[in-house]
């Protein structure tokens, strides 16, 4: 019996994202692990596990496409195979993040353009990363545009904006990162 019940949590999680038919195996043994000598902590793990359950059976949100959805899935599933309540948290927190992201090419900037495909190929699978990847290169898009310190000539400027774009043709964040320390590598030697 102990035996049939091992094979069953592990053809459970050998599943996928999407099949939740066999899940209170999976919910009995994570719980057990969590708490194997505190039976009313078990009980709502247990109950806290079978409301995530049901909720990520809603499947796919209105809005969001096949793709996007099975992507999101896919991703939460790997970070959390027999933890459903982190699951559908995870899920939230992606979907939270994709409606966020403005899609790339729906802007005319060619600096946005170039960040979305960055953040894009970084975190091609977690929307929340993506989010957080494209605020950052936002930011240093707008410090970039500031111009020069005004302790830096025009040459010295013209030197290190050529370098660090070359460096780092597609992430302005890096770009911003190499250009502060240029600066303060050509104050050093100014000293």
């Amino acid at each position: 019996m102990l035996v049939l019940a091992c094979g069953t949590v592990a053809q459970a999680r050998g599943q996928g994202a999407f099949d939740y038919t066999n899940a209170r195996p999976v919910i009995q043994d994570h719980c057990l692990r969590a708490w194997p000598n505190d039976f009313s902590m078990r009980a709502y793990c247990e109950t806290q596990q079978n409301d995530a359950v049901e909720m990520l059976r809603r499947g796919q949100p209105a809005g969001v496409t096949g793709d996007q959805f099975r992507s999101i899935r896919e991703h939460c599933a790997g970070q959390w195979s027999d933890a459903f309540n982190m699951r559908a948290y995870c899920e939230k927190q992606q979907l939270s993040a994709l409606s966020q992201l403005d899609r790339p090419g729906t802007t005319g900037s060619s600096e946005e353009r170039t960040l979305q495909e960055h953040c894009v190929r970084e975190w091609s699978s977690d929307f929340n990363m993506r989010a957080y990847c494209e605020k950052q290169q936002r930011s240093a898009v707008a410090t970039l545009a500031q111009g020069p310190p005004s302790d830096i000539p025009d040459d010295a400027f013209r030197q290190i904006r050529s370098k660090c774009s070359s460096d780092w043709p597609d992430n302005f964040a890096m770009r911003e990162y190499c250009e502060r320390k240029q600066y303060q590598g050509y104050r050093s030697l100014r000293r």
